[in-house]
């Protein structure tokens, strides 16, 4: 490797010349100029590097991993020389604050592309030194960084919870949507799908189940706004009329079919840790994995209950068995509505059972 660290010497010279001494564009404010001139580099050079190595009958893809590992020290010698300035007025500054946060998105954005060109390399093979995450996992900065994170978190939350069309299907008119899941749910995992980004990018395991606590918190947080949604339950005058009147009445129990769809898809996330990688879950601390479990124990419940409302409510209709299934079958995604179907089919048989026993026991008298 003593040809590659010869060939990136002049880029070393250039690099340091450009964002350490020079101060036209060594700006704290600007951490993608360096970020982003990083990456540049290496996606010109990358090929030379793996190129030479095969003419030395070296190993191409380890001579690539190095130079990228090279260009790394570059970059974390930089960041850490902010960050570390930072640290001083974090706690008194708005503006060191915005540049902290700033620097963060930056570098997570910078992250997920070396991720990429290392694959598993990067969890693994980097040293504190190459690993430019581990600067943001000094207590002070990510403490500021963590509440950040919940303040933003939970402002995006009451956004999402708030837009007049939460609860409208995501895909309408020819898309066939199975699971039908409302604007918010479809908002909400792409909020916990950008934290499970940042989630990745750290190695450090504290980091990593601080964001992940995050996230159980936000599922908690909309399934309280998913229970004051849900309507109270319809009456036997209610259902009758939405079956008979559906083009004219003004009642609407999409709300309650919305709900559900949102709570059933939820709840399968929840139970496969999809937002959550497969070698962090078999990390998890035991506080954390216990929050996790109750979360889904939650959703489990509450979608469960829902079902039973659905059935319970088809009952006070007193409506056609086939009616009510034709009315809430274009309303509900497909697994729900086969749960909904045979439960009421097992109502319905006990219902004409009953009625055969009354009527047995009048011919009786």
């Amino acid at each position: 490797m003593d040809s590659l660290r010869e060939y990136i010497e002049p880029i070393k010279k250039k690099w340091v010349y450009h964002f350490i001494v020079s101060q036209k564009t060594s700006v704290i404010e600007k951490p993608e100029w360096y970020l982003n001139q990083t990456l540049k580099w290496i996606y010109e050079h990358i090929d030379i590097v793996e190129a030479e190595a095969k003419k030395a009958s070296t190993n191409e893809s380890q001579a690539r991993q190095q130079f990228i590992k090279y260009m790394l020290e570059l970059a974390h010698m930089r960041l850490s020389k902010d960050m570390t300035k930072l640290t001083t007025t974090i706690n008194d500054s708005p503006h060191s604050e915005a540049i902290l946060i700033h620097t963060y998105n930056e570098v997570i954005q910078f992250v997920k592309i070396i991720r990429q060109l290392l694959g598993d390399r990067y969890q693994n093979d980097l040293n504190d030194k190459q690993d430019l995450m581990a600067v943001f996992a000094d207590q002070v900065l990510f403490e500021r960084i963590d509440q950040v994170e919940w303040e933003y978190s939970k402002k995006n939350l009451r956004e999402i919870t708030s837009c007049d069309s939460r609860w409208e299907p995501v895909l309408e008119g020819d898309y066939v949507d199975h699971y039908k899941i409302p604007r918010c749910v479809d908002r909400f995992l792409l909020q916990i799908r950008s934290i499970s980004e940042r989630v990745d990018c750290f190695r450090q395991l504290d980091c990593k189940f601080r964001l992940i606590d995050l996230q159980v918190s936000l599922f908690n947080k909309l399934l309280s706004f998913m229970k004051k949604s849900e309507p109270l339950t319809a009456s036997k005058n209610m259902i009758s009329d939405i079956l008979l009147f559906s083009d004219d009445s003004e009642i609407n129990l999409s709300r309650l079919s919305r709900v559900l769809n949102g709570v059933n898809f939820l709840r399968l996330i929840l139970k496969e840790k999809c937002f959550i990688s497969p070698d962090v879950s078999d990390e998890l601390d035991k506080e954390l994995k216990s929050r996790l479990d109750k979360a889904t124990k939650d959703y489990v419940t509450y979608f469960n209950g829902l079902i039973v409302k659905v059935i319970n409510d088809y009952e006070q209709s007193g409506c056609d068995l086939q009616e009510f299934l034709d009315f809430i079958k274009p309303k509900l995604a497909k697994d729900i509505f086969e749960l909904v179907r045979d439960e009421a089919l097992k109502k319905d048989q006990t219902r004409h059972t009953e009625t055969m026993f009354k009527g047995l026991s009048l011919g009786r008298e």
